[in-house]
C-alpha cells in the first residue's frame, strides 16, 4: 500500500493516503491532527521536543504510567488495553471510554523526546479506523533541527 509521510514540526508519521491534516482547524499552536473523514475519529499528537540537559531515557512502564497519569488527571474513568512496547521508538497505549466516546492515548520516547497521541471517536464506531491508528503511532518518526 502506498502511505503518505506527514511532517510536522519535530516528528512524522506515515498513514494511508484517505488521512489528511487538520492541524489548521484549531489555530496556529493547536495540536497536530490527522483525521480520515468528516465522520471519522480524530488523531491528535502533542510533543514534548527534547533541547538539552540530562536524557530522560523512559522505560516502557514509565510511559504507561504517564498515560495513566494523564487519564486521571482528566478524570476520563477506568483504563483497559493497556500495553507497552519495547522498540524504537518505546510504545505504551491504553484505551478509556469516557460516556459514550471512545479515547485511545499513547505515549511514544525515542529516549529523549515525548510525544502524546490521542484518538476520539464515538463507542463503538472507533473499531473501523483503530487498526489504522495503531499503525500510524508506529510510524512515528522524530526529527531534530
Amino acid at each position: 500500500m502506498n502511505y503518505k509521510r506527514f511532517v510536522f514540526t519535530g516528528f512524522s508519521v506515515a498513514a494511508l493516503p484517505k488521512w489528511r491534516d487538520q492541524s489548521g482547524q484549531f489555530g496556529k499552536d493547536g495540536p497536530f491532527t490527522l483525521v480520515k473523514s468528516s465522520k471519522s475519529g480524530a488523531l491528535q499528537f502533542s510533543l514534548g521536543q527534547f533541547r538539552h540537559g540530562p536524557i530522560p531515557n523512559p522505560t516502557a512502564v514509565d510511559l504507561l504510567r504517564m498515560a495513566k497519569d494523564f487519564c486521571l488527571a482528566k478524570t476520563l474513568g477506568p483504563t483497559f488495553d493497556e500495553f507497552t512496547e519495547v522498540s524504537v521508538p518505546v510504545i505504551a497505549g491504553l484505551s478509556v471510554r469516557s460516556h459514550s466516546d471512545f479515547i485511545r492515548v499513547w505515549y511514544i520516547s525515542d529516549g529523549k523526546s515525548f510525544l502524546l497521541a490521542t484518538y476520539l471517536h464515538e463507542w463503538g464506531k472507533h473499531i473501523y479506523e483503530l487498526s489504522e491508528c495503531e499503525k500510524i503511532i508506529r510510524s512515528v518518526r522524530f526529527e531534530y533541527p
